[in-house]
């Protein structure tokens, strides 16, 4: 299971703690947007009626003048024109024409009003073209055309007195009114004027009225979507053109049939909203950054000094006694830190001074031993000598002599501490030739290669375990034995194995003297050679060196003698063992 430390912990609870406010704030926002996008569409569609009501207006008004032109009594002479004098008829047309013009002053959109006499011929105004009154219905409804000159387009309606048509025989005179489609320009502009939108008109078959600062390709592809529609009498859409959206109102104008259309980018609905939450998102941001700065500053300042000073008592407990805080901080755990540098010195020093106690102590107890045993091993000796010389056996006496000459001069030489193997196997042969002339039926082997004969091993480190094996082995056995020393290179170490053919031991005496090795103390069974052999490998070499007691083939017991291979092995023996 994946552990987080604590800066990892404290960034996770503050991005869990702006995930909900997050969360919520992209809600209320996203509602809060439907709301504006409603009541702005509500209110732009409101805006789009009061403009449709306001052209219904002015064009009702316009027809409305045309049909009240026609109550007049005088117009109403007009259908008896042709039976008038012509002084009366000029009078009368000069009266119709001022009447006329009197109306379109008092419009704004300078409309033109014309009358018709289709069964005479007659216009008034006086010359003006019948051609576009007898072109239509005069079924009073308006018509969107190409004016007479061509330069622009107009509306009109043509009203018939009576109110039939045309081509009824029955009827005296058409009015047509006509005003051209500039005025609604006008009105656009205006409207665009007050608002955020791009207003034009639309109808299917004619075409558009755009006003006179229009985006003209983006209201042309509005106009080509609208044609594929059928059109209610006012609503709205959500339309995507050149990669944006737009809002789409429209609003149909029943008196010239043509829809009233405005458009806006949803962006510009949204834009303040929009610019709130960046401001918002860029707060949680900056937030987010200084809470984690907050957070580093405190990691780097008490979780960083922390483990640093837990690094440091993990290596003190596994017995790195050397390890030292670097600090230049002063801090409070800066201060914390030069306190465990100087109780690190302290300990070092303390268990340094008790552990070179500890090797004075083994030291003095191995010379206590070599005084114990070398009396007791002169006067067996001597004895032997004596018993010779008696018998005038020459060769014995003089290879006693020889011998134990070599071994007392390497065993009283104590102020190296250290030797190769090779001396130490000198010292053995010595040994073990001496053993022999006192005791006939021994006999010894030695295969040790010589590239571990130069290995340096503290000084007495073989012959406490070949002596085990003499007394303990050998000696209580009668008839013939023997004593075979094997030299072992592995990978790891070096070995030299001492067997015996003596006595031996059982399974649980073995796994006894195992156990009686690895004690703190010597115990009162086991002679304190053997043990101070294996305690000052275990110590000087670490890892698994020692001895270990096994069963030997030949019956007797197998002690196998292993230390680690070390650079610096020989060198820390002669310093750690130097009288």
């Amino acid at each position: 299971m994946m552990k987080f430390n604590s800066f990892q912990k404290l960034v996770f609870w503050i991005v869990a703690m702006l995930i909900p406010i997050l969360i919520l704030h992209s809600y209320t926002n996203r509602v809060s947007i439907r709301v504006v996008e409603n009541e702005i569409q509500s209110a732009t569609l409101n805006r789009l009626n009061f403009f449709a009501s306001q052209l219904e207006t002015t064009i009702d008004q316009l027809a409305l003048n045309s049909i009240t032109l026609m109550s007049d009594p005088d117009f109403a002479l007009l259908k008896n024109l042709d039976m008038m004098k012509d002084s009366e008829r000029a009078s009368m047309i000069k009266k119709t024409d001022e009447k006329l013009r009197l109306q379109i002053v008092a419009s704004n959109w300078d409309p033109k009003i014309m009358l018709v006499f289709p069964q005479s011929g007659l216009s008034i105004p006086y010359g003006s073209p019948i051609d576009s009154a007898s072109d239509d219905a005069a079924d009073a409804t308006w018509r969107y055309r190409q004016s007479d000159t061509g330069n622009h387009y107009e509306f009109s309606i043509s009203i018939a007195d009576p109110l039939k048509n045309i081509y009824n025989s029955d009827k005296g005179f058409i009015m047509t009114t006509t005003f051209s489609s500039t005025n609604l320009v006008r009105m656009l502009d205006e409207f665009k004027s007050k608002s955020r939108g791009d207003p034009f008109l639309y109808e299917a078959n004619a075409g558009i009225i755009p006003n006179s600062t229009s985006a003209a390709p983006l209201v042309a592809e509005l106009a080509q979507l609208l044609r594929g529609q059928e059109l209610a009498s006012s609503g709205n859409q959500i339309v995507t053109l050149q990669g944006n959206r737009y809002s789409l109102f429209y609003v149909r104008s029943n008196n010239l049939g043509w829809q009233v259309v405005d458009y806006m980018p949803l962006e510009t609905i949204i834009a303040p909203i929009q610019a709130n939450q960046k401001l918002f998102y860029f707060s949680v941001a900056i937030l987010l950054i200084g809470n984690i700065i907050l957070v580093a500053a405190l990691y780097r300042n008490i979780r960083l000094p922390l483990k640093q000073l837990l690094r440091s008592f993990q290596k003190m407990k596994t017995g790195d006694y050397t390890t030292r805080i670097i600090t230049d901080r002063h801090t409070e755990f800066g201060i914390v830190h030069i306190q465990f540098n100087q109780m690190a010195e302290q300990i070092q020093a303390l268990i340094e001074n008790v552990y070179q106690e500890q090797l004075r102590s083994r030291e003095s107890h191995l010379k206590q031993l070599q005084a114990q045993i070398n009396p007791h091993f002169l006067y067996n000796c001597l004895n032997f000598v004596h018993v010779m010389n008696q018998r005038g056996d020459k060769d014995a006496v003089s290879a006693m002599i020889l011998n134990l000459g070599s071994y007392y001069r390497y065993t009283t030489r104590l102020e190296e501490q250290a030797a190769t193997l090779e001396e130490e196997l000198s010292l053995i042969e010595n040994y073990l030739t001496i053993q022999s002339l006192r005791m006939r039926r021994l006999h010894y082997e030695l295969d040790v290669p010589a590239s571990m004969r130069t290995t340096r091993i503290p000084r007495l480190t073989l012959q406490p375990v070949v002596e085990n094996a003499v007394i303990h082995g050998v000696d209580r056995k009668p008839g013939p034995c023997v004593i075979m020393i094997t030299g072992v290179e592995e990978e790891r170490h070096y070995a030299i194995v001492v067997e015996d053919s003596g006595i031996g031991m059982d399974k649980e005496g073995i796994s006894g003297m195992n156990e009686r090795l690895r004690l703190k103390k010597p115990h009162a069974s086991m002679g304190l050679g053997v043990w101070n052999v294996h305690q000052r490998l275990s110590h000087l070499f670490k890892g698994d060196s020692g001895l270990t007691v096994v069963a030997s083939p030949l019956g007797g017991l197998r002690v196998v003698i292993r230390w680690n291979k070390e650079k610096e092995a020989s060198a820390h023996a002669s310093s750690a063992y130097r009288g």
